[in-house]
């Protein structure tokens, strides 16, 4: 479920972002590497911890994720709110749309 619903935020908060500032390839980059580094550490670190200790540690890693979505989400809004002014598009000619 929770991996459902992350294959959804994914994409869809890069185009809300886009809607209000231009993302290059820096920005891309560093967006997309921090999501797959935390997919490539909560599986190896809930499996340790599940193996290591108890195995209620798996609800926990997973609600510490969302909770880390939801820390990203609140950031953004903010970055949206009070400084990020939207982008401005270049208007294209008549005659190229044709």
């Amino acid at each position: 479920m929770l991996g459902a619903s992350y294959a959804s935020i994914m994409p869809s908060s890069i185009s809300w972002v886009s809607s209000f500032m231009v993302v290059d390839g820096k920005f891309s980059s560093a967006y997309w590497a921090g999501f797959f580094t935390g997919f490539m550490v909560i599986p190896g670190l809930t499996g340790h911890l599940f193996n290591a200790y108890h195995a209620m540690w798996f609800p926990y890693c997973m609600l510490l994720s969302a909770v880390a979505m939801g820390a990203v989400y609140i950031v953004l809004c903010a970055a949206v709110h009070f400084g990020v002014k939207p982008k401005h598009m270049p208007e294209e000619p008549v005659d190229r749309l044709i």
